[in-house]
This record gives C-alpha cells, sequence and structure tokens, in this order.
C-alpha cells in the first residue's frame, strides 16, 4: 500500500514539474505592438483530422468552404497537401490529397479558376474535376527569385491584378498578371516613420478582398492588417483576441472569416468570423 501511495506521489510530482519545465501554451492571444484596436473572433465552427491547415477560400459557386494544407515534411514522412471540402454545416470535411502539388500556404479565385501559392513562391494551378479540383501545373512567381518565403496571395477582381507578400523581411508585396508575371514591387509603410521599424516583426500571410478593402493576416502577432493596395500604406492594425495559431483570413461576401489551428491540437481547426469595426 505504501508502495501505491510513494508511486502516486512520484507521478503527481513528475506531472507538477513537467507543467513549471515546459508549460502548456497560454490561453492569451500575444500583444500586437502596433495595434490601434482589439477585435473578438467568434466561434461559428470545429473540426478534427485537418492536418496542417494553411489557408481558406469560400467558393461562391458552390457556396462552400475549402481549406487547403502544407504538405508534411519529416524524417519519417514525405507526404502531400490536401484540399479540404468542408460540408454545408461545417461539421465534416473530404480531404482530396494533392500528391505533386507541394504546399498549400493560400488560396484564390481568378475568375472561375483556382489558384494557390506555396511556401517557395510558385503559383499552383487548378482545373475543374467534377465537384472537386484537379491539380495541373505549377509556374515560378518571381524569376529573381524571394529572399524571403511567401504565405499569401489574392487576386484583385476590379484591377486584374495578383498580388503577394514576402513572409519575413522588409515586408516586400507584388504585383502581377492573371498568368503569374510579376509586373511591379513595392513594400508596405507606416504612416508614421517611427513605426516601421516595429512593422519588420509582423509577418505576412493569408490574404483577403472584403468588402473593397485588402486585409494580410499577421500569425505571430494574432492580428489583421488593413493596407492600401497602391500605396502599400496600412491603414489600421486590429489584434484578433484568440488563444489558437491565427492560420488564414477569407471572404464569403458578408463576414471576413478566420482559420485557426488549436496549438495542443495541430489537427483541429476552427471557423470564425471577424467583426469589424466601421473605418
Amino acid at each position: 500500500m505504501l508502495k501505491v501511495i510513494a508511486l502516486i506521489a512520484l507521478l503527481m510530482f513528475g506531472t507538477l514539474a513537467g507543467l513549471v519545465l515546459f508549460p502548456p501554451p497560454s490561453s492569451d492571444f500575444q500583444h500586437s505592438p502596433l495595434a490601434d484596436e482589439t477585435l473578438k473572433p467568434e466561434l461559428k465552427a470545429e473540426l478534427t483530422g485537418i492536418p496542417n491547415a494553411a489557408s481558406l477560400l469560400w467558393q461562391t459557386e458552390k457556396q462552400q468552404w475549402l481549406i487547403g494544407t502544407l504538405a508534411p515534411q519529416t524524417v519519417m514522412v514525405n507526404g502531400s497537401a490536401q484540399l479540404a471540402y468542408l460540408n454545408p454545416q461545417l461539421k465534416r470535411a473530404e480531404l482530396v490529397p494533392l500528391p505533386t502539388s507541394g504546399d498549400i500556404a493560400d488560396l484564390t479565385m481568378i475568375d472561375q479558376h483556382l489558384l494557390a501559392i506555396s511556401a517557395d513562391g510558385r503559383l499552383l494551378f487548378f482545373s475543374q474535376a467534377g465537384e472537386q479540383w484537379k491539380f495541373i501545373d505549377k509556374r515560378k512567381w518571381l524569376k529573381g527569385g524571394l529572399i524571403h518565403k511567401t504565405a499569401g496571395v489574392i487576386w484583385d477582381s476590379q484591377t486584374k491584378q495578383l498580388y503577394s507578400c514576402e513572409r519575413e523581411g522588409l515586408k516586400r508585396c507584388y504585383r502581377g498578371n492573371r498568368e503569374g508575371q510579376q509586373a511591379s514591387s513595392f513594400d508596405l509603410v507606416m504612416a508614421d516613420p517611427n513605426q516601421q521599424q516595429s512593422l519588420q516583426e509582423y509577418q505576412l500571410g493569408s490574404m483577403a478582398w472584403h468588402q473593397g478593402n485588402w486585409y494580410i493576416l499577421s500569425p505571430r502577432f494574432s492580428s489583421l492588417l488593413k493596407v492600401d493596395p497602391q500605396s502599400g500604406q496600412v491603414l489600421k492594425i486590429s489584434a484578433l483576441a484568440q488563444p489558437d495559431t491565427a492560420q488564414a483570413i477569407a471572404s464569403n461576401g458578408k463576414q471576413l472569416w478566420l482559420l485557426s489551428v488549436t496549438r495542443q491540437q495541430p489537427d483541429r481547426v476552427k471557423l470564425s468570423t471577424i467583426p469589424l469595426s466601421t473605418p
């Protein structure tokens, strides 16, 4: 009996020591140094079984959400990216592997065609195959190469331009045509030059057009950047008060949505709406 009590005490001590030495991820969202406001996303759905979720897209014609994933790359596993087709109730997802596509870091629609971008700056082209998308080709986005990896792409249907930004560094962004040919580059800037250095700390990830505005998600600080696409000026930064890894944004026309990944369970994703404030 004494041995059992001693064993239980030892296990409790070990658990306590583990929590002290290796604490679980904080439930608090990270401080966003340049945030003008704080918004609290409203949870709409949770799904499990979608590992490496990285991108989100609303398919207007099909009235369906689509999630793209990264390709797992480990010593033991060399897997493929997947597209997850969500049912209307946001309770189930059908995962379809894409063996030769590479990572799907972000998704966008060019008219009726699906386009994605990989972390190494390659554009991925898809064609319609029944109710699903079939990967057909990849093309290098920048002939001169990237200084930093990319994680976002968006098509502006009004100006007929493609936008992408490097994830780190000087916050360099690029414009191009629908074939993926680069036209020009520009850097994001703050209205206050004294804040420019702090802007470098923000990662640039998933992108979305929502009600005429260009938004960029910054995963590191769980923040939303509203940007003028012509000048590159950052108009507003909103901190997102949520505890998970902010992975992607997308608009369904009515609301701006956030895809986040639970830190303690990486194959569990959450879909939330972002209550944007008025300008």
